[in-house]
């Protein structure tokens, strides 16, 4: 007998068992990843970052909580948070400063675990039959709640739309991000570039060679306030004059209309207490691209925007002159232009009579989609009622000064259904689950 009769056999002769299988080989790496201990441990480390972004905002703004603490993998957690809970429940001085930090799983590490760790269980640890039915649909509602999350958190878009009345629009205002414009007219036609503001948080310079100018970021604030000037000249390119209500802008201290203003750094509003958004500022320094002289030194702020200030604020524009061309650069929220345009033709403010308190806020606009050749008249957006188109969303949010138009929220959340259905599906589930528990009690107490 030799090996060619039988192939199988090893040349020692001896015998050995088939070694394991592909899904063997799987089912034993998921295993550990499957494990309901881990499972607990998330649990708990979840528990954790909620307590941490919790206290974080006491010193942080809420969207910088969101992005650090559960939009991203890794969140360095300092130890003054402790500081500050002690400060609440425990009497510490309120000057305590513990210094450090520690590495902790943010919300994205935490989900992504969670979401291997289910699946690997199903895999590894649930059989498919008719009777885990409910279990199956409750988990898969799970699965499509982690995604929706990660949807929103990711391509969801928050801006809004400042309209004053028989004014068109064919941009909208990115609430939570802010660029650079430099603008400039051309044969007549108005031209811009634009600086992403990612690159003005780095605190470097920036080279282009669309822009006409190198630009020098010397510093960067999240937050920025007005402020009154006291001395100084009318014509510093800092100063702006206030035209509206200082009550409404809340500046400190207390102005009237008319009086000089000007813009300061101011740490952002944290989560606990914010009273309004957060303007961003920046000081940067224009060079020529060719000889690097200095040609302005500039502190651009969000206050100096009209939109973001809804009108209420007159601010110089920042000048500077290259090569015979005038250009304009701003500070700004970044812009996002549409297909469309909306031209507001009319604006309600009812208030409750004897009283300031608003009752109804209501805009009428005109839709104009030359992309589509889609035109509307007469379209009324109202509290609680808005107005839904190419998948946005418009909400009337607010009211500009003197009632001379409207801020209108507009919402792209691409994911907006998959909370509802995943609710619903988790809501199925438990009712399948329930059901089939109750019918195998009902039969064993019929067979007994």
């Amino acid at each position: 007998m030799t090996n060619a009769d039988y192939p199988d056999m090893p040349i020692d002769g001896a015998y050995r068992a088939p070694g394991p299988t592909p899904w063997q080989l799987l089912c034993k790496i998921l295993k550990p990843i499957a494990s309901l201990q881990l499972t607990v441990v998330l649990f708990t480390l979840s528990l954790g970052l909620v307590f941490f972004g919790t206290v974080a905002q006491t010193e942080e703004g809420i969207w910088t909580v969101v992005h650090d603490y559960f939009r991203s993998f890794v969140v360095w957690v300092p130890f003054q948070l402790f500081a500050k809970f002690g400060m609440v429940f425990f009497d510490l001085p309120k000057m305590t400063q513990w210094n450090g930090s520690f590495p902790f799983p943010a919300g994205y590490l935490i989900g992504f675990t969670m979401l291997v760790n289910l699946l690997s269980a199903h895999l590894v640890r649930f059989r498919m039959s008719w009777k885990r039915a409910g279990i199956f649909l409750i988990h898969s509602g799970f699965v499509l709640l982690m995604v929706s999350e990660f949807i929103t958190g990711e391509a969801s878009v928050e801006a809004k739309m400042y309209l004053q009345k028989g004014e068109s629009s064919n941009f909208l205002d990115d609430s939570r991000n802010v660029e650079i414009a430099i603008t400039w007219e051309e044969d007549g036609v108005s031209k811009e570039t634009i600086v992403p503001g990612s690159l003005l948080k780095k605190v470097a310079p920036i080279k282009n060679d669309q822009l006409p100018v190198d630009i020098e970021v010397i510093e960067y604030h999240k937050n920025s306030a007005l402020v009154e000037l006291i001395g100084g000249k009318d014509d510093d390119d800092d100063v702006l004059i206030y035209a509206i209500n200082a009550t409404e802008l809340k500046i400190e201290p207390g102005t009237a209309p008319g009086r000089r203003l000007v813009v300061r750094p101011k740490p952002e509003e944290v989560g606990v207490k914010a009273s309004r958004e957060d303007a961003p500022a920046v000081r940067v320094i224009l060079r020529n691209k060719e000889t690097g002289t200095e040609i302005g030194n500039y502190f651009l702020s969000l206050w100096q925007y009209r939109n973001f200030n809804q009108r209420m604020v007159i601010g110089r524009p920042h000048l500077f002159t290259v090569d015979g061309i005038t250009y304009t650069v701003e500070l700004r929220n970044k812009r996002i232009y549409k297909p469309y345009t909306m031209l507001l033709t009319d604006f309600e403010h009812k208030v409750y009579p004897g009283t300031f308190v608003p009752k109804d806020f209501a805009s009428t606009v005109t839709l104009n989609d030359s992309e589509r050749k889609d035109g509307r008249e007469g379209i009324r957006i109202w509290m609680n009622n808005p107005f839904r188109y190419r998948g946005e969303t418009f909400y009337q949010s607010g009211v500009m000064p003197e009632d001379s138009g409207t801020v209108l929220q507009v919402v792209n959340n691409p994911g907006w259904m998959l909370p509802y259905i995943s609710c619903a599906v988790i809501t199925l589930g438990m009712l399948v689950h329930f059901s089939i528990a109750l019918l195998t009690f009902l039969q064993r107490r019929l067979s007994r």
